[in-house]
């Protein structure tokens, strides 16, 4: 990286005496009321305790010379730092607000200092005889709506007193997710003003005087961006997402386009929230098809923009064509499949199957996999073929995971078979084909073995338990969910000496078949030992009053079992075995 960077630290007031922009390719504004009531709780204990010096955090932003009605100025486009720098705008708009609403109650002086002060960072106002153009101190380019919504709720005096509007917009789901944040901010910046009346001029005057940011500018774009991934890797909290939106919308040059493609981008990052670089690294396997070895953004860098590629087996670099393109073609790509996976995993877009049955299965694999390495190649198989044969896909690709989970084959393992089941799928067009491929060999004898031992405490337990309600769910019909899951013996593990447990099993019993398959169900609650412990006349009765469990499997225990015998829990037994043989 070669530029000069320009690293210092600076108190708030002249960190504000700045202009700042947050670009289109930024993140939006997400702090929640923790984050906000904590910045001004340790800045007001600061205060308080007569701290020297307060430090806040770190930007890190480019330096752009720019033009205004023929006067030069330097704005600073914020790569990282905005939660932060956005927060205390609107800090300080809310207490310009304020302490106009209650103007009777401050000193005639400090009134004037304290609302001059506030008023002058938060916007330049136009004096066409001094030649002083009207400027934002922050203009939030990052989307439209957000500009505007600063424009008419934030910039005017007076406006963040309108409490009613943030109220509304702090609420509202389908707004956008920086206005929504940036109400309930001015809330509970109001609400902390309304609580510390007294000390509202020493708070503002310890905020701009004694808390410290630390800086990093430099002046180049292309060395910016490598600055931006460099802090990423020392501990800034700069995701891969955000890299890789800078990177390709650098290589965008429509400025209509970097537009559409940052909205796009913030669309399906508020879709997935902390899971969307889980999205980019399934986006990754798709196009490289082989099990990551590095992180996400040198694995976009080094497989799948490059024109190189390592060859593992001669052991050397050969000349290739790039997979994607940056900018267009990846934001298009991108596109294509956050269309795709919404197509998955939104159930209402199934009702076009008329049944549940797919939209079922999806969420039992969602819910009964440690891992999602087995939603890449589901993604690939829809974007191709859409729903032919999808279902019998599915269950395939659901068979050879669990199957090679429970056997023990290690992560390595189970990520290249998944791998393998991509290829199949980029080499043909014939879904009866890759049916029919070895990639979906599976042990079944092994498998067998494994579940029919004692299960309890494994970690693929809840898979399977999942496995059977779904197995025993009517294909038109939305399968059982549930926030809270817990396996339930039947024949508990610690029955009381006096029930009639005692008598229904030996000890020998117990210690076989406690914790077997055909003994474990799922109830949609936390477990409770003493309701587990009663006889199985009472806790039948029990389960079913108080809605304990609405899975199938465990409600067709108490319908078709009048009393729970050894002879009742070997059948279940063989009947759970048959039903998982059947399906794999």
């Amino acid at each position: 990286m070669n530029t000069k960077i320009d690293c210092d630290k600076a108190l708030i007031k002249d960190i504000l005496s700045g202009w700042y922009s947050i670009p289109n390719y930024q993140r939006p504004y997400v702090w929640e009321t923790e984050q906000v009531e904590e910045l001004l709780d340790c800045v007001k204990n600061a205060s308080e305790k007569n701290e020297e010096q307060y430090f806040l955090g770190s930007i890190v932003y480019i330096k752009r010379n720019k033009e205004d009605n023929g006067v030069p100025y330097t704005e600073f486009e914020l790569l990282d730092g905005q939660q932060r720098i956005t927060t205390i705008f609107l800090i300080i708009a809310a207490i310009r607000d304020f302490v106009i609403e209650n103007k009777e109650k401050f000193d005639l002086v400090d009134f004037d200092t304290i609302k001059t002060t506030c008023e002058e960072i938060i916007y330049q106002k136009p004096n066409k005889y001094k030649n002083i153009p009207e400027r934002l101190r922050i203009v939030f380019d990052i989307r439209k709506e957000v500009k505007d919504f600063v424009d008419v709720n934030i910039k005017t005096t007076g406006c963040t007193s309108k409490e009613d509007i943030f109220v509304v917009k702090s609420k509202d789901r389908n707004i956008n997710t920086s206005i929504k944040h940036m109400s309930n901010t001015v809330l509970i910046v109001r609400k902390f003003l309304k609580e510390n009346f007294s000390i509202i001029g020493s708070f503002l005057q310890y905020l701009l005087n004694n808390v410290l940011i630390v800086y990093i500018a430099t002046e180049n774009l292309q060395d910016a961006f490598q600055l931006f991934t460099v802090m990423n890797n020392t501990g800034l909290k700069l995701t891969n997402s955000d890299i890789l939106k800078a990177d390709n919308l650098k290589a965008v040059t429509a400025e209509s386009k970097q537009k559409e493609y940052a909205s796009e981008w913030e669309e399906m990052e508020s879709y997935f929230g902390d899971g969307f670089d889980n999205f980019l690294s399934q986006i990754r396997t798709i196009l490289v098809k082989r099990k990551a070895e590095c992180s996400l953004i040198k694995e976009f860098d080094d497989n799948v923009y490059s024109e190189k590629r390592w060859n593992r087996n001669l052991k050397q670099w050969e000349s290739c064509k790039a997979l994607l393109k940056r900018g267009d073609d990846t934001f298009n790509f991108l596109k294509e499949y956050f269309t795709v996976y919404q197509n998955l995993f939104d159930n209402n877009h199934f009702l076009e199957t008329n049944s549940y049955e797919i939209s079922n299965y999806l969420s039992f694999m969602s819910n009964g996999f440690e891992t999602d390495y087995w939603k890449a190649p589901v993604l690939m198989y829809f974007k191709k073929f859409k729903y032919t044969n999808f279902l019998n896909f599915l269950r395939k690709v659901d068979s050879k995971l669990s199957c090679d989970w429970i056997i023990g084959l290690v992560p390595s393992m189970r990520i290249d078979n998944m791998n393998k089941i991509l290829l199949c799928i980029e080499k043909t067009d014939d879904t009866e084909a890759i049916l029919k491929s070895d990639v979906f060999a599976i042990n079944k004898n092994d498998f067998h073995n494994i579940i029919s031992e004692n299960i309890y405490g494994r970690k693929y337990a809840r898979y399977l338990l999942l496995k059977i309600d779904l197995l025993m769910t009517d294909i038109d019909k939305q399968s059982v969910s549930s926030s809270i899951i817990s396996i339930e013996h039947i024949l508990p593990q610690n029955p009381d000496d006096s029930s009639q447990w005692k008598k229904d099993f030996s000890d020998e019993e117990r210690d076989e078949w406690t914790d077997k398959i055909g003994n474990l169900a799922l109830i949609s609650r936390r477990k409770n030992s003493s309701q587990g412990r009663l006889d199985y006349t009472e806790k039948c009765k029990k389960y079913f009053e108080k809605n304990i469990s609405t899975f199938p499997s465990m409600l067709k225990v108490f319908q078709e079992n009048k009393e729970w015998k050894l002879d009742n829990l070997k059948k279940r037994q063989e009947q759970i075995i048959e039903l998982l043989m059947k399906d794999i």
